[in-house]
């Protein structure tokens, strides 16, 4: 079967179930119950397991790039820019935001940054974000001109207004992870 959220068809069996919590987890009113029977506390999970080399280590084992990767496979999205885009917005892992709210994009909600109660959330969601931009707008930003009309979205909220610096960035990280 498929299912067509506002990010597109999701055809992958794993990926509609991830999709289905996360909904469920950010709107629980569409499946009968409410947000104090989903969410037992708001305070996001921030501790960290790390490897011999330093690497942060998901849940599941997998090395944050490696879930990163596999998430973005999941959904249909370059895991390079989903990578280079989190390396720009969050640091390298070494910003606030990310360390605090396990927030890997640099998302913004109306209360200021967006918090996400675990690091594999804020993967999801920074990898459904992307997809939903790039599905919306008819953007691929894998390529470079389509990164460069993604970055006037990200960035700005609307096409035709690219990022130059935001962009130079990015790249810089693509090139990097490449």
């Amino acid at each position: 079967n498929t299912y067509k959220p506002k990010t597109g068809n999701i055809t992958s069996y794993e990926a509609g179930i991830i999709f289905y919590v996360k909904d469920l987890f950010t709107y629980p009113e569409r499946y009968g119950s409410s947000i104090a029977e989903m969410r037992i506390t708001e305070v996001p999970r921030t501790e960290r397991t790390y490897n011999d080399n330093g690497d942060i280590i998901m849940s599941n084992g997998m090395t944050f790039e490696q879930y990163v990767g596999k998430i973005a496979d999941l959904f249909g999205v370059d895991k390079t820019t989903v990578l280079a885009i989190s390396y720009h917005e969050a640091g390298v892992k070494t910003s606030n935001i990310f360390k605090s709210k396990n927030n890997i994009g640099g998302h913004k909600g109306l209360n200021g940054w967006k918090s996400f109660m675990t690091l594999e959330a804020g993967v999801i969601g920074h990898v459904l974000a992307i997809r939903n931009i790039s599905t919306k707008h008819g953007v691929d930003p894998s390529t470079p001109e389509g990164l460069s009309d993604f970055s006037s979205v990200y960035v700005n909220g609307y096409l035709g207004a690219p990022s130059a610096h935001w962009l130079e960035k990015v790249t810089y990280f693509k090139n990097q992870i490449n």
